[in-house]
């Protein structure tokens, strides 16, 4: 058994000792430097105080509760002896607790029903003295240990009475403020005892409430826990209590009650700063949004949490506990778009969460992201990208969260592989009936072998199936898969030719489809009127910009013009102040010069001197007016300066912004051609292997040598051109002749070839896309000469004309129409990539150039109208220059 023996401190808590916040290594360490000086009393409360600490640190290592049980035994010896009442009832309860250590059967020779009655016997004595002394607080710590022992024990009903004891006697004890103890509640209002009382009212809630619902009683406890909690200021423990009920509602399919506790619960840990919890909570809710087939409402939560993600999860390592929940949220995120029919966005969600998952998946969140990837590729209808992530799930356990196990079967489904469904889900079903509780997946397992047997047209075992799915399903009240139920049982009832039951099942099929398919509808149309909203609003932010820009300029036009109006009106009033003094100084000459005809001599020559004065003071004036009338002149030249300055900034910037998207534009279609090389080697490489293993299943160990060597060879040539963009036609050609000599091989040379260059072609110099040519003699030979009856020949002929190199390649087979024949009668039916791929690559080296790389296929017909063969004309924009090798 697990230690889990936390006695008054608990699991959910880390609470402060005395007036102080330490975690519980200092409280011993200060206690131990305590304990050197304290005598009595003092001595006898340290001893059980670090007992006490001991006991809370202790988890797998033996030696901490053996610590615990020595400083007990020496408090137990000095409370008996000197009558200490209060320390002899903790000391008793300390060796209670540690007999209960020893039941743990992780310990040696435990003998654990001796340890288990010697613990009671202590328990009852110390329950005793708390009595006598009316220190229920005490009584209340026993009862609190005892409930542990029970838990470990098995005795559920021991157990439950010890839990209500613990509270019966811990709310007795509230009238007292209580101290020196671990886990005291210090809060203003606290008395001490409020945080256990919280816990132990949920964990009372959390034995009730799977035996009789959520009745009055267990409401009224689930209230107390959240009123002690609130007192306590402990807004996380309120948001974990309400996802525990949250919890239990989904499981009693009170889908309405579990949202409204999981929102509780989110808006707590909010509160608290528990972000990371806050989202796991959010994934619970998600989970209910998408077995009540509410996407609208899971999704418009998930988006709200991104802002969290990004915040609080991006530079955190990838792979930790903390990220797996970002990581889960893009996991319901993807399931709830594929609820809502984007698979789009599904599998962008599922690949973008898969950044918060560990580099080295590990199974804990390699199951979950490959199961989900895997079922969106299924409804996208890539089959072959969908069995490489669920393939393996076939070899996986049958435990009730193994999605990947579902997904597999409905991807049997999608490729009429009935019998595999089967197989695979079955087992998965029976596992699941024994878990005795109704989930969505027992009722999926159902569903899939219902619908495997109904194409195996085993319509009455397909029909218990399908019903059986029904019950479980209307239990849950599972809406969203009830959809594909009713449509399951409609058709099995539609093959039993019983057609009323088919049209009552069709209808309510009908009905919940439509509903789905008009919710569907609304979230793209929101989701479209979202997206142009934005679009409108970066548009109307980035006209903004540009007019407040505009209205900048102006506004520093405007105070520009203001200066220099400023400036010339004080010129004005200068120029006004000095045609004043003149006018003063005129009228002071006129009275002179009255004066003058009076005076003497003397008087005449002080005038002269009095003029030759003004004369220097009209200069100055002067002066002063020309300096002001430069420095405006100045000004205004360096105004318009700067704003030439500024206009040409702007329109460098323009220009900047313009070249650097015309070289990403550039980089953009390089890496598209090279995108598309990568998908063309892997095509050719495979169906080259395809032909060398046919050799070797038939045993033509000769031929499948040769084939071998010449594939080799012609390997070794595609991976040196690989990273080329273009190579000369001289190795393009010697490509080509290994591929048709490797195909002459493989079909007992059935056909023969000839390559032809015309106008003096220098082959050296002449460079091309590698692996142009092969994708259209590879279709000549699959679809025209493997068909037809008698020896076969393909021509390649090469010529030059106006720096355009034309190709002609033509066989004597039979012809596109009877190709198609053959094709359809065919059993297999692979879907050639060769000339999609090449057609790509002649449409991206097209852009740019105006003669254009093109190709054309027509049938030849002979002198009776019939068809005699195929030709493709292809035209491609040569290069001459030795550096577009590279």
């Amino acid at each position: 058994m697990r230690k889990q023996f936390i006695l008054i401190s608990l699991s959910f808590f880390l609470f402060s000792y005395l007036n102080g916040q330490e975690p519980t290594r200092k409280i011993i360490d200060s206690t131990k430097n305590e304990l050197k000086t304290a005598k009595g009393n003092k001595k006898i409360d340290c001893l059980n105080l670090l007992a006490e600490a001991y006991y809370d640190i202790w988890d797998e290592d033996d030696k901490q509760l053996d610590t615990a049980c020595m400083y007990t035994e020496e408090a137990y010896k000095l409370a008996k002896n000197s009558g200490y009442k209060l320390g002899l009832g903790y000391a008793l309860l300390w060796k209670a607790q540690c007999f209960g250590g020893r039941v743990d059967d992780n310990r040696n020779n435990n003998n654990s029903e001796a340890n288990y009655t010697e613990a009671y016997n202590y328990a009852n004595k110390a329950i005793q003295i708390g009595e006598e002394i009316k220190d229920y607080r005490l009584a209340g710590d026993v009862y609190d240990m005892l409930k542990w022992l029970e838990r470990w024990k098995g005795d559920q009903a021991k157990f439950k009475n010890n839990v209500e004891k613990a509270i019966y006697y811990y709310e007795k004890s509230m009238p007292k403020k209580i101290t020196g103890h671990l886990g005291i509640s210090q809060c203003e209002q606290c008395k001490g005892n409020e945080g256990q009382l919280a816990w132990l009212y949920q964990l009372l809630a959390g034995i009730n409430a799977p035996e009789k619902g959520i009745t009055p009683e267990v409401r009224e406890q689930v209230d107390k826990a959240i009123y002690y909690y609130k007192m306590t200021g402990d807004k996380s423990s309120v948001g974990n209590l309400y996802v525990q009920l949250g919890n239990f509602y989904y499981r009693q399919y009170e889908y309405r009650s579990a949202e409204f506790a999981y929102l509780q619960s989110m808006q707590y840990l909010h509160e608290a700063g528990d972000i990371e919890q806050e989202l796991t909570v959010t994934n619970e809710l998600c989970k209910t949004y998408e077995t009540n087939g509410e996407f609208e409402k899971g999704i418009a939560t998930l988006k709200k949490s991104v802002s969290l993600i990004e915040k609080y999860f991006k530079n955190k390592p990838a792979g930790s506990a903390k990220t797996r929940s970002a990581g889960q949220a893009y996991f319901w995120m993807s399931r709830l778009y594929k609820t809502a029919g984007d698979y789009e966005g599904a599998l962008a969600a599922i690949r973008y969460g898969r950044q918060y998952y560990p580099s080295a998946f590990d199974s804990a969140s390699r199951n979950p992201w490959m199961a989900e990837i895997g079922d969106v590729h299924r409804l996208l209808g890539n089959y072959d990208s969908a069995m490489y992530y669920l393939k393996d799930f076939q070899f996986t356990d049958n435990n009730p969260n193994n999605f990947g196990k579902m997904h597999l079967g409905y991807l049997y489904l999608d490729l009429k592989e009935y019998s595999k469904a089967l197989s695979l889900i079955l087992p998965y079903y029976k596992n699941l009936k024994t878990i005795n509780r109704i989930t969505p997946p027992i009722a999926q397992t159902l569903m899939i072998a219902g619908n495997a047997s109904n194409g195996e047209k085993k319509y009455e075992q397909a029909l218990q199936y399908a019903k059986e799915a029904q019950i479980y399903l209307r239990q849950m009240n599972g809406r969203l898969l009830m959809i594909t139920n009713y449509k399951l049982l409609s058709d099995i009832y539609s093959n039993l030719k019983q057609p009323d039951s088919a049209f009552t099942y069709l209808k309510q099929y009908t009905k919940l489809k439509d509903s789905l398919i008009t919710r569907q509808f609304y979230f793209k149309l929101n989701a479209l009127k979202n997206e142009s909203q934005e679009q409108r609003k970066t548009s109307l932010i980035q006209l903004l910009q540009k007019d407040n820009l505009i209205k900048a300029q102006q506004l520093q036009q405007q105070f520009l013009i203001k200066e220099q109006n400023e400036a010339q009106l004080s010129l004005l009033d200068k120029d006004n102040e000095i045609k004043g003094q003149q006018l003063q100084i005129k009228d002071q000459e006129l009275k002179q010069q009255l004066l003058l005809k009076n005076q003497t001599q003397s008087q005449l020559i002080l005038s002269d001197k009095e003029n030759n004065l003004k004369d220097q003071r009209l200069k100055q004036q002067a002066f002063i007016r020309n300096a002001l009338l430069g420095g405006l002149l100045l000004f205004i030249l360096l105004g318009v300066f700067v704003f030439r300055v500024f206009s040409l900034k702007r329109k460098n910037e323009k220009l900047l912004i313009k070249k650097e998207q015309a070289e990403l534009q550039q980089k953009v279609a390089e890496l598209e051609m090279q995108a598309l090389r990568a998908q063309m080697n892997p095509h050719f490489i495979f169906n080259c292997l395809n032909s060398i293993n046919r050799f070797i299943f038939k045993n033509e160990t000769t031929a499948a040598s040769d084939y071998l060597t010449r594939f080799s060879r012609l390997i070794r040539m595609v991976l040196l051109h690989s990273q080329k963009k273009l190579v000369p036609l001289e190795d393009e050609l010697e490509m080509l002749k290994l591929y048709l000599d490797m195909e002459r091989l493989r079909f007992k040379n059935a056909f023969d070839y000839h390559i032809t260059t015309t106008n003096a072609i220098e082959n050296s110099s002449v460079f091309i896309p590698p692996l142009l040519l092969q994708p259209f003699c590879e279709n000549a030979i699959w679809h025209g000469l493997m068909h037809k009856d008698g020896h076969g020949h393909l021509n390649i002929e090469l010529n030059e004309t106006n720096g355009v190199l034309h190709c002609a390649i033509t066989d004597d087979g039979v012809g596109r129409e009877k190709a198609e024949e053959f094709k359809s009668k065919s059993a297999e039916k692979e879907k050639s990539m060769g000339l999609k791929i090449t057609k790509e690559r002649l449409s991206l080296l097209n852009q740019g150039t105006t003669g254009g790389t093109f190709y054309e296929i027509e049938d030849l017909r002979n002198e009776h109208g019939e068809i005699s063969g195929t030709r493709v004309q292809l035209k491609i924009m040569y290069k001459e220059s030795v550096e577009e090798m590279v």
